[in-house]
């Protein structure tokens, strides 16, 4: 049977092993090949629909969509298909450095990268800089 806290890791030996980003999944599916029995379908259809309406950041696989399919073979039964999508790794990047900002960012600094001199713009310039160009903003679409 499985427990709650096995699901996460076994959707995601269940992807790899698929090989792909993105597929359509049934618990039935999931639980043959794991070999589960019907008990543990509750805690896997529960784990997917979580993943689906409130998705956790840590994890690295969602669900895009619920598909409903009505079965009438022997007996009317509805079968929920979920489209389960990896998220994209993040790249971790490292910050530029301070001299390749102030010289890339000419609106972050005063002067010029000729002279020297590269002190940074304090809050109130940045909201006098923001203020200055609004009121132009507004002259131009007053004409």
């Amino acid at each position: 049977m499985a427990r709650n806290t096995e699901v996460p890791e076994l959707l995601a030996e269940y992807m790899k092993a698929c090989g792909e980003n993105e597929r359509w999944i049934t618990v039935y599916e999931f639980r043959t090949y794991f070999h589960l029995d019907e008990s543990s379908a509750h805690a896997i259809s529960g784990f997917l629909r979580r993943i689906h309406y409130r998705p956790f950041f840590s994890y690295q696989y969602r669900v895009k969509k619920i598909q409903k399919i009505i079965e009438y073979t022997p007996q009317r039964r509805c079968i929920n298909r979920y489209l389960v999508k990896k998220r994209p790794e993040i790249k971790e990047t490292s910050p530029p450095s301070s001299a390749t900002a102030d010289i890339s960012l000419g609106i972050h600094t005063k002067g010029l990268p000729e002279t020297g001199n590269h002190s940074l713009y304090t809050g109130q310039d940045a909201v006098e800089i923001f203020n200055k160009v609004l009121r132009t903003q507004t002259t131009k679409q007053m004409k």
